[in-house]
């Protein structure tokens, strides 16, 4: 299935609109572009913290690895699977991560959604 066209404006609408914590990840820099409201309170960030953050910063350092070999697969869609991630406050929480390539600003980005599985952190 090939990319999406640039359509940042429906970006923005499926972030704005979602009670789902989604956010953009940037392909090339790992960063995030953009975030919505549900995932900037799942993680603890204002959005000024999280916009232009390492995806690398939302894992605990045992997890790093794992996802930077995941990222260099290049897989554009699909189900990453389940992943440990790390609020600002330190405390972990397990994940379902699915994710689609797209455009955003101009830029290849993957199109992330969040999905908490049992809704219960890992160690708070």
């Amino acid at each position: 299935m090939p990319m999406l066209k640039d359509d940042t404006k429906l970006y923005r609408q499926l972030l704005e609109s979602s009670s789902m914590p989604l956010w953009i990840l940037d392909e090339e820099t790992l960063c995030v572009l953009d975030a919505n409201a549900a995932a900037l309170g799942l993680y603890g960030y204002s959005r000024d913290e999280m916009i232009g953050m390492s995806a690398t910063g939302l894992r605990p350092i045992e997890e790093v690895e794992r996802f930077r070999k995941y990222v260099a697969q290049k897989i554009i869609h699909g189900d990453a699977g389940h992943w440990t991630h790390k609020r600002k406050d330190g405390n972990t929480f397990l994940v379902n991560i699915r994710y689609h390539a797209i455009e955003y600003n101009s830029r290849n980005a993957r199109f992330v959604i969040v999905v908490p599985v049992n809704n219960v952190a890992a160690n708070s």
